[in-house]
C-alpha cells in the first residue's frame, strides 16, 4: 500500500510491517461532505465575524443576497440553483440549500463564479491605501509589535501580511487546536536543501499564532553583546515589560508538571521556585510565562496579532491580509514604498500589483526566511545573486548568509500512563553546558509534527507526497481526529534540548522574482569542521536520558520489557519498535527507555552517532541571522546599510540564536524599533517647532516618550 501511494516509499526506520498491518483500521472511508460541513460550520461561527482588521475576504462577494449568515463567513460563497441537500458546500448558511461555499479548502473543487473581476478588483483596490507614513511588510511577531508602537504614538501605519487573519484560522486561537495549526494554511512547509522540512508562518501574528507560546527575555549583557552599545536598553526594557504584561501569563502546573520540576531538580539542573514565575532567563530552573492563558478554559492564545486587533479602531492603523509584497521601491538608495498584489487567497481575483508610497519609511518584518528574499528581489544582497536575478543593485550586502536553524535535540519518551496536554511548567538553562531543557507532552503534538516534518524517514526520503499519506495514517478521515496510531505515539513526553551555540551556518537565496516562489534554503547542518555541533547534540541526549532516569520520572516514562534472552539475539525491530512493546535482553547496553526515534544500538561508535544525527534531524522552527545586525543592519533603528528609510526587525536581525524560545525577544525588538522611530519623529517635530536642527539630541527632553504617554 505504501508503494502504491508513493512509488518506492521507504518506511524505515520504524517497523513497516507492523505499520502496514494496522493501515486498514486507519484508512477508513469517510464522507467528504461531512468534513466539508464541519469546516464550513467552524468558519461560519468564527470566520471573520467580529474581526475589525480589514481582510481580503471582506471585499464584496459574488452575488449572494439570498444567503442568511449571521455574520460574514471567512470562506467565499454564492447562490447556486443546482445545489441539493447532500452536495458538497451547499446549505452553507445552514438555512438555504442554494447557498454554497466555493474556492477555499475543503471547497477548492467548487469554482467561484467569474464575470465580475473588474468590479471586485476595483473594490479591492479601494481598500488598499496608496500612501502611508510607515509600511510594515509582514504582520508577524515583530511586525505587529512595531506597528502597535508606532500607532500608539500617532504615526500613520499600514501593515501588509501575506497570510490570512489569525481569526480566520480557528486552529490559531487556543491550545486545544495548537498542535494541528502547523498543518493548516497558517503555516507554509518549505523543504530545505538537505531534505529537512521547515515551516514559515503565513498568518497574522506569524510564529506567535502557531507555536507553543513560551515567552522569555534575554539578559541585558547578551543583548549588548549581540547588538552593541547603540541599543537603548531602557527603551527595550519598557517594550519588553509592556508586551509581557499585555500578552503573557505564568505557565500552570498539572501532575506531570510537578513531576518534571522534581526531575530537573534531581538531575542537577536547579530546583525552581514555583512561587516566582519570571520572564527573564536565568542559570538554573524557573517557571516561565506563555502566551497561552492556562488559567482560562481552553487556554486561549494571545499572539502578537492581538496588538493589532485591539487597536483596529485607530484611524492611523490599517492592516491588510493576503497582501503579497513583490519588492521595495527605491528612489536612489532611499526606500519610498512597496509593490504589492492582493489576495492570492481568492482564486477568482486578478493579481495586479500596485505601488504604495511610504512617506517616512519601510519596515521589513517577514521573518528569517522571507525577509532576505524580499531584500534580494529589491536589489539588496550579494552582487552575484542580484546579477543572476537580473535586479538593479541598491546595496551589496551579505543578505541571506548566516542562516541558522537552531540545533534542537528532541526525544519522545513513551508514557507509562496517560499524559495530559502539557507545556512544561518548569524550564532549565545551563550556561556551563550551553543548553536549555524543556518538555512538551500529550495532546496531538507527536502525530501533527510527524505530518509536518515527515521525520519518520531520513531527510532524503521526506518527499512532499508522503504528507498526505501521513495524514491518512495519523487522522481518521471522517472527522480528522487522531487515529489509534496517533494516540499511541501521542501518549509521550517530548524532552528537548535547545542548543545555545550554532557552529554551522547556511543561507537563504531568492530563486526568482516571483514572490510566490519560496526561496532556496540550505541549513548546512553539522558542517563545522571541529564537529562541535555533533558533540553538543550527543551531550544533550545524555542529559535527557539522565532526567528520564530520575525517581520523579519513574511513574511516567515507559521502559522496555526485560526478557531472559541474550540481548544480541533479539531482532532490532524488537529492541526498539514504533508501535507496541520494545524489549531488552540480558547484557544489554542500550537505553532502557521506550524512545522515538530509536537511539543507536550500543555499543555505538562516533560514526554511528554521526550517521544517526543526520538521519533523524528535524527543524527547530527557530530561524535566525539572515539580515543580521552588524553585517547588514546598523544603528539604533536597524537601518539597512547603504540605504535610508529601510529598516528590518524580525528573527533575521539576530546574529546568533537566542538561548531560549525567541518569540518574546522578536516581539520586544519590534516594539523597541517602533518606539525608537516614534521617538525620533516626536523629537523631529519638537525640534522643528523650536526651529532647531533635527537629530541633536536624538530626543528632546521636553518630548514625552510614547511608552509613557
Amino acid at each position: 500500500l505504501a508503494q502504491a501511494v508513493s512509488g518506492s516509499l521507504k518506511l524505515a526506520p520504524f517497523d513497516s510491517d507492523a505499520m502496514l498491518t494496522l493501515l486498514p483500521v486507519f484508512l477508513l472511508i469517510g464522507s467528504g461532505d461531512a468534513r466539508g460541513a464541519l469546516f464550513g460550520l467552524l468558519h461560519s461561527v468564527n470566520g471573520s465575524t467580529g474581526t475589525t482588521i480589514t481582510t481580503t475576504p471582506d471585499v464584496p462577494q459574488p452575488p449572494a443576497t439570498e444567503c442568511a449568515f449571521q455574520g460574514e463567513p471567512g470562506i467565499p460563497f454564492f447562490w447556486d440553483t443546482s445545489c441539493t441537500e447532500n452536495l458538497l458546500g451547499c446549505k452553507a448558511d445552514n438555512t438555504n440549500v442554494q447557498c454554497r461555499y466555493c474556492g477555499e479548502p475543503p471547497f477548492e473543487s467548487i469554482a467561484c463564479p467569474s464575470g465580475h473581476d473588474e468590479e471586485w478588483m476595483s473594490a479591492l483596490e479601494d481598500r488598499l491605501p496608496r500612501e502611508a507614513a510607515w509600511i510594515v511588510v509582514g504582520g508577524g511577531a515583530a511586525g505587529c509589535a512595531v506597528a502597535a508602537a508606532l500607532a500608539d504614538a500617532g504615526e500613520d501605519v499600514l501593515v501588509l501580511e501575506r497570510g490570512k487573519s489569525d481569526k480566520e484560522v480557528i486552529e490559531t486561537q487556543q491550545a486545544g487546536t495548537w498542535p494541528f495549526v502547523v498543518n493548516t494554511e497558517a503555516a507554509e512547509h518549505i523543504q530545505w536543501d538537505e531534505g529537512v522540512w521547515g515551516t514559515a508562518a503565513k498568518v497574522l501574528g506569524g510564529g506567535t499564532s502557531i507555536n507553543g507560546g513560551y515567552s522569555f527575555e534575554e539578559e541585558p549583557e547578551w543583548i549588548l553583546k549581540e547588538f552593541g552599545p547603540m541599543v537603548d536598553l531602557d527603551v527595550f526594557q519598557r517594550s519588553s515589560e509592556k508586551l509581557a504584561e499585555d500578552l503573557a501569563h505564568p505557565v500552570q502546573p498539572n501532575e506531570f508538571g510537578h513531576a518534571w520540576r522534581e526531575a530537573l531538580c534531581e538531575a542537577g539542573h536547579g530546583c525552581a521556585n514555583t512561587s516566582e514565575p519570571q520572564l527573564r532567563l536565568k542559570d538554573g530552573a524557573w517557571v516561565p510565562l506563555d502566551t497561552f492563558n492556562m488559567s482560562k478554559p481552553g487556554w486561549p492564545r494571545r499572539s502578537s496579532a492581538v496588538l493589532l486587533h485591539e487597536r483596529a479602531h485607530l484611524p492611523n492603523l490599517r492592516t491588510l491580509t493576503s497582501a503579497l509584497v513583490h519588492r521595495v521601491l527605491f528612489n536612489g538608495t532611499r526606500a519610498v514604498g512597496v509593490r504589492v498584489s492582493l489576495a492570492p487567497a481568492q482564486p477568482w481575483w486578478p493579481h495586479h500589483p500596485v505601488n504604495v508610497v511610504a512617506t517616512k519609511g519601510v519596515i521589513i518584518s517577514a521573518g528569517a526566511v522571507y525577509t532576505p528574499q524580499i531584500l534580494q528581489m529589491s536589489g539588496v544582497g550579494e552582487a552575484a545573486l542580484l546579477d543572476r536575478l537580473g535586479v538593479k543593485p541598491v546595496s551589496h550586502l551579505p543578505v541571506g548568509k548566516n542562516f541558522i536553524d537552531r540545533l534542537v535535540m528532541n526525544l519522545a519518551m513513551k508514557g507509562k500512563k496517560d499524559i495530559p496536554l502539557s507545556i512544561g511548567w518548569v524550564v532549565a538553562l545551563s550556561k556551563s553546558l550551553n543548553m536549555t531543557i524543556e518538555v512538551e507532552a500529550g495532546g496531538s503534538i507527536n502525530s501533527e509534527f510527524a505530518i509536518a516534518s515527515l521525520a519518520l524517514d531520513t531527510p532524503a526520503a521526506r518527499h512532499a507526497y508522503f504528507r498526505d499519506f501521513m495524514k491518512s495514517v495519523m487522522r481518521y478521515p471522517h472527522n480528522q481526529q487522531p487515529s489509534a496510531l496517533a494516540e499511541d505515539i501521542n501518549n509521550a513526553m517530548d524532552m528537548l534540548v535547545l542548543q545555545h551555540e550554532a557552529h554551522s551556518r547556511g543561507y537563504v537565496e531568492a530563486q526568482s522574482l516571483d514572490p510566490k516562489v519560496p526561496p532556496k534554503v540550505k541549513a548546512n547542518y553539522y558542517a563545522d569542521k571541529g564537529k562541535k555541533d555533533y558533540h553538543n547534540q550527543w551531550r544533550g541526549i545524555q542529559e535527557l536520558l539522565k532526567i528520564a532516569g530520575t525517581t520523579a520520572m519513574e511513574p511516567w516514562v515507559g521502559r522496555k520489557t526485560e526478557v531472559l534472552l541474550p540481548h544480541a539475539t533479539l531482532p532490532e525491530t524488537l529492541k526498539c519498535a514504533l508501535l507496541g512493546e520494545s524489549y531488552r535482553g540480558t547484557g544489554a547496553e542500550d537505553s532502557p527507555f521506550s524512545v522515538i526515534p530509536c537511539l543507536p544500538l550500543e555499543p555505538a561508535t562516533n560514526e554511528d552517532w554521526d550517521a544517526w544525527f543526520k538521519a533523524h534531524h528535524v527543524s527547530s522552527y527557530h530561524y535566525f541571522g539572515t539580515a543580521p545586525y552588524g553585517s547588514v543592519l546598523e544603528g539604533r533603528e536597524f537601518t539597512v546599510k547603504g540605504t535610508t528609510g529601510l529598516h528590518v526587525v524580525d528573527a533575521s536581525i539576530f546574529p546568533n540564536p537566542t538561548r531560549v524560545n525567541p518569540q518574546h525577544m522578536i516581539m520586544a525588538m519590534g516594539h523597541y524599533l517602533g518606539s525608537m522611530l516614534a521617538y525620533r519623529e516626536a523629537g523631529a517635530v519638537a525640534a522643528a517647532e523650536r526651529h532647531e536642527a533635527v537629530g541633536t539630541p536624538l530626543v528632546s527632553p521636553e518630548v514625552k516618550h510614547p511608552m509613557k504617554a
